[in-house]
Formats: C-alpha cells, sequence, structure tokens
C-alpha cells in the first residue's frame, strides 16, 4: 500500500476524483484497506462522499465499508452529504447487510426503490 500526502492510500484518492474504475480495480487487486484512515481519520467513503459519486459509495459499501467511523472532529461520512443522499446510503447499508443470496444488482435496485419512497415520505411531511 502506497501512502500519499495526509496517509492518503491510492484508493483516498481515486474516491476523491471519482475514478471509479481505478478503485474498482484496486479493491479486485486486494491492494486497499476500504477502511484505512488517513491523517484526518477519514476512509476512502468520506472522499467518496465528499465529492457526491454514488458509484464510487456503492462499490465501497458492497465492499464493507463501515458507515459509523468518525473523523478527527467527530462527524461521520453522512455529515457531508445532503438528506437524499443519506436516505440512499443508509438503506443500501441496511440492504447489503442483510443480503444473503442476492444479488448486487438487485441491492442496489432495492435502495433506490427505498430512497425514493423516503423522498416521497419526507415531502408529504413538509406539505
Amino acid at each position: 500500500m502506497t501512502l500519499r500526502v495526509n496517509r492518503q492510500t491510492q484508493l483516498h484518492v481515486f474516491c476523491e476524483a471519482s475514478d471509479v474504475a481505478s478503485a474498482r480495480l484496486c479493491l479486485k487487486a486486494g491492494e486497499a484497506n476500504v477502511d484505512y484512515q488517513d491523517r484526518l481519520q477519514q476512509t476512502p467513503l468520506f472522499y467518496a462522499c465528499g465529492s457526491a459519486c454514488i458509484d464510487a459509495i456503492i462499490l465501497l459499501v458492497t465492499h464493507g465499508a463501515n458507515l459509523d467511523i468518525k473523523n478527527m472532529v467527530l462527524c461521520d461520512c453522512m455529515d457531508q452529504m445532503d438528506w437524499i443522499d443519506v436516505a440512499y446510503i443508509s438503506c443500501l447499508s441496511s440492504m447489503v447487510a442483510r443480503r444473503s443470496n442476492s444479488s448486487p444488482r438487485y441491492t442496489i435496485q432495492a435502495a433506490l426503490e427505498c430512497s425514493a419512497r423516503l423522498a416521497l415520505d419526507l415531502t408529504y411531511t413538509l406539505t
């Protein structure tokens, strides 16, 4: 594992740049710890969330990224996202955690449906 500025791994850099193809290759090769924290105690998921790159977020979550890790100012990756993104990732995480023999495509579709329902519920609550 090669560390860059601020002790970032290549996976951190790929996620910040929304370079999902390179992040996927890095994970597939087994060269990355999905929960490695850099000098700011941020994981690659923090950078994917900060970049609002849903594909990178899905990739990291399906590879077991921990959504509960806090950085040095005690924020988690969800603190960087707006409410709809948080709903989407929470649903996705829940589906992945409960997945038994479901295909990743089914899991992601279920997460999309869940986030759409949450968005509708919030819209009705606000009006």
